[in-house]
């Protein structure tokens, strides 16, 4: 396993609960929109193996390579676990571990619409996409994101405002409620559409589920998720060919 030593360069408050944290990136890493990484904290030690349970997370990248930073979101509640109180009292420069770089959310640029569904703060996984449209839509036919967020305390607003308001074919919504959100879910609904849906395993299988009884096949759905979920989606025969097909 190839360990890729990175350090810490700058960090910021997104929200009361939501930190973002910018690292350096090695000459020989790159990666598409959509990845993901394990991030080890300084504690980290591979010696330890499976001890090492309370030193690294499985994180989206946020960021695109050519921003020139690997970057993660996380929510760090004031009751987190050991590994968020050390990511969140890291100092710049500290270094951390970078490996086991994924993809399950890399665009897919089939001349389709592209519906992206989002709950609180996996919004980070889907920024690199938002960003990667409006670097290029080809092969793109439109951009739609919904993130539902009971808090109000948006994430990435401004920001991913600013692309809607200046990338043609590009929309981005936000939902204080899943009363709401479920209303724009249904405004914008589109049988020819690729829907990339990311937040937790209840947030991934009621969409799932409400997507495949509008009639969108199991190739449309694009899931921030490993086999071992596909399997336990068709254990509940909830995504029958999901597993498949993905």
């Amino acid at each position: 396993m190839e360990l890729h030593k990175i350090h810490l360069l700058d960090k910021r408050a997104e929200n009361a609960t939501t930190h973002t944290f910018m690292f350096d990136v090695p000459t020989d890493l790159a990666w598409p929109e959509g990845a993901s990484i394990h991030l080890g904290s300084p504690k980290f030690d591979l010696k330890k193996g499976k001890d090492n349970k309370d030193s690294v997370r499985h994180l989206s990248i946020m960021s695109l390579a050519e921003e020139g930073v690997i970057a993660v979101t996380t929510r760090i509640p004031p009751s987190c676990s050991q590994y968020k109180k050390t990511l969140k009292n890291s100092s710049f420069g500290d270094t951390f571990v970078a490996f086991k770089l994924t993809n399950h959310m890399e665009l897919r640029r089939q001349d389709k619409p592209i519906i992206l569904l989002s709950s609180g703060v996996a919004i980070a996984t889907m920024r690199p996409l938002i960003r990667a449209y409006s670097n290029s839509n080809k092969g793109i036919e439109s951009m739609t994101h919904i993130n539902v967020d009971s808090s109000q305390e948006f994430i990435f607003e401004e920001e991913l405002t600013w692309s809607a308001q200046t990338t043609n074919g590009l929309q981005n919504f936000y939902a204080s409620t899943r009363d709401k959100f479920d209303e724009l879910l249904n405004s914008k609904f589109n049988s020819n559409a690729l829907y990339y849906v990311v937040g937790s395993d209840s947030f991934v299988i009621d969409i799932s589920k409400r997507l495949l009884s509008k009639g969108i096949v199991v190739d449309s759905l694009v899931l921030d998720k490993p086999e071992s979920f596909y399997q336990r989606l068709e254990a509940d025969s909830l995504l029958n060919g999901v597993k498949e097909s993905a």
